[in-house]
């Protein structure tokens, strides 16, 4: 398999608030491999991102307030806990679109994704003095 490794740095001025990590390319420009059955699948291997409102990836402003915070469960089926965190949160599919948008009351309280497809998805949450992304994997069980 000819994995790619691709590295940088992009620094944005104020107008972007969102990065989305993926493969742009229309199929006549993307590299595939056919396995056996004949069915085509796109595998990406995402690894050590820094999302940061400065330029040092070593320290994140939300653990620089010593904010600990989580996501439970992750896979998640119906109510995602958040802990440690309060504020305007938005869901963005792996595509980039926007899928819900809310606030989060107060810590410890839980966001009903019930209504997400399967699926991965970032969660953006934005406070009064910090911003957090984390990914989360919805999941619905019969």
């Amino acid at each position: 398999m000819g994995w790619v490794h691709i590295t940088g740095t992009f620094i944005p001025d104020s107008s972007y608030n969102y990065l989305v990590i993926g493969n742009f390319f229309d199929d006549a420009n993307t590299d595939i491999v056919q396995f056996g059955s004949g069915e085509i699948a796109a595998y990406y291997f995402i690894d050590d991102i820094c999302v940061s409102r400065s330029s040092d990836c070593n320290s994140t402003e939300i653990d620089d307030l010593n904010i600990t915070w989580r996501l439970r469960p992750n896979p998640v089926t119906e109510r995602l806990h958040i802990d440690g965190l309060e504020g305007r949160f938005t869901i963005l599919s792996i595509a980039g679109k926007v899928v819900m948008k809310g606030v989060v009351p107060s810590a410890g309280a839980s966001i009903d994704i019930s209504s997400l497809g399967v699926g991965m998805y970032s969660i953006v949450f934005e406070g009064s003095n910090y911003g957090a992304i984390r990914f989360v994997v919805s999941s619905k069980y019969n």
